[in-house]
C-alpha cells in the first residue's frame, strides 16, 4: 500500500505542478509579491496532497524564531520535500540579502581581499607591506579587463567601496537586518 500511494503522490505532483506552471506562466510578468503569491498556493497545495494521498502532516515547531527580515536559512535537504514545504512560512525565501559579497584569498604570498557590489569588483593585494588596487565596472566592462582604480574619475568610487571593504560584511546587511 505504501508504494501504491507514493506513485500516486509523485504523479498528482507532477501533475499539480505542471497545471501550476502551463495555468500560472504569466505570473512571471507580474510584480514579485504576486509571483511569490502563486508559488506559496503551489507549495500549499503540493502540501494538501501529501496529506490526503500519503497521510504525512507537516508539523512546525519553533516558527516564532522564522525571522521577518533577511535571513540565511539553511535546510538539511534530506529529500524533496522540504523545498515546497518551507516555501508558505517564509515572505520571500530568495530576498536579496547583503549589498556586497566579501572574498579573501591567499595567492602566491599576495592577500586578495575583495568585494564585489551589483556594479563594480573592487581588490586589495597586499604583500610585505606592497598594496595593489583594482576597481572593475562590471556593467561596461564583465571580462575586467580595465583597472579603473588609478583614474581620477573613479576616485569617489574606490574610496566609498574600500571603506565598505573595511568595515566588513556586517556594514553590507540591508538596515532590517542589522
Amino acid at each position: 500500500m505504501l508504494v501504491l500511494r507514493s506513485l500516486l503522490f509523485n504523479t498528482v505532483f507532477y501533475l499539480n505542478l505542471i497545471v501550476f506552471l502551463v495555468a500560472g506562466f504569466w505570473f512571471m510578468f507580474t510584480p514579485r509579491k504576486w509571483s511569490m503569491w502563486a508559488l506559496k498556493q503551489w507549495a500549499k497545495a503540493s502540501l494538501w496532497w501529501l496529506r490526503v494521498i500519503a497521510g504525512t502532516r507537516m508539523e512546525v515547531r519553533g516558527r516564532e524564531h522564522i525571522p521577518h527580515g533577511p535571513a540565511l536559512l539553511a535546510g538539511k535537504h534530506q529529500s524533496f520535500w522540504d523545498i515546497f514545504a518551507l516555501l508558505p512560512l517564509l515572505d520571500d525565501p530568495a530576498r536579496p540579502w547583503k549589498e556586497a559579497a566579501f572574498t579573501t584569498v591567499t595567492i602566491a604570498g599576495w592577500r586578495a581581499r575583495s568585494v564585489r557590489t551589483r556594479r563594480y569588483r573592487y581588490t586589495e593585494w597586499t604583500k610585505r607591506g606592497a598594496k595593489e588596487v583594482e576597481l572593475y565596472d562590471l556593467q561596461t566592462d564583465r571580462w575586467e579587463q580595465t583597472n579603473l582604480a588609478k583614474q581620477p574619475a573613479h576616485a569617489a568610487t574606490v574610496a566609498k567601496i574600500a571603506a565598505l571593504l573595511q568595515q566588513g560584511w556586517k556594514a553590507a546587511l540591508p538596515a532590517s537586518a542589522s
